[in-house]
């Protein structure tokens, strides 16, 4: 975790652990005002084939921004078979996973599961809070995918909670892990 490296002497402290398992979405909220906060999800896996995976904030941990215009980010995706990149200026979430059409979404099959690491940036100040992912998964056809990209607020606010959510289905299993950065 990058979080003690960047901040010498400052406290990791685990903010949640959850066994994801036939259910729409995962959430990750907090109340402390941490420096940084890292969300690891293992083991992620769509109940349904060719998903992307999006990710959504929340101001006071229970209501998500899902306006057209609330976020924007860049991503790209790395394989074998080549690349491809998107970004938004201004969409309802940040996608994380699954651009350039049928067939580059994650797979549901056994053995197609994801696992990514993302990291929010100083999610207790009043700004255009940034959010950074990386992570791979396997698509539909069992091929292995790389990602990685950036995304932010459109609007200014503290940011106490995270919500992930495949673009069309229910998260069938995955092991989520969030942690948490004390100032100094």
């Amino acid at each position: 975790m990058l979080g003690p490296i960047a901040h010498p002497g400052a406290r990791l402290v685990p903010i949640k652990t959850e066994e994801a398992s036939a259910q729409a979405t995962a959430e990750l909220t907090w109340s402390l005002d941490f420096d940084d906060v890292y969300w690891l999800i293992q083991n992620v896996r769509p109940a349904v084939d060719d998903r992307g995976l999006h990710l959504r904030t929340s101001a006071d941990g229970s209501t998500f921004d899902s306006g057209a215009s609330d976020y924007a980010y860049t991503g790209g995706r790395f394989s074998g078979a080549g690349g491809g990149s998107v970004a938004s200026g201004a969409a309802a979430q940040i996608v994380l996973y699954a651009f350039g059409g049928a067939g580059s979404g994650q797979g549901n099959a056994s053995g197609e599961q994801g696992a990514h690491l993302i990291h929010v940036w100083r999610p207790s100040d009043p700004h255009y809070t940034q959010i950074n992912w990386t992570g791979g998964y396997r698509n539909a056809s069992g091929v292995s995918i790389a990602v990685a990209g950036s995304g932010w607020r459109a609007s200014s606010a503290a940011v106490r909670g995270l919500r992930l959510s495949y673009d069309s289905g229910d998260i069938s299993e995955g092991r989520l892990f969030g942690w948490g950065v004390l100032p100094l």
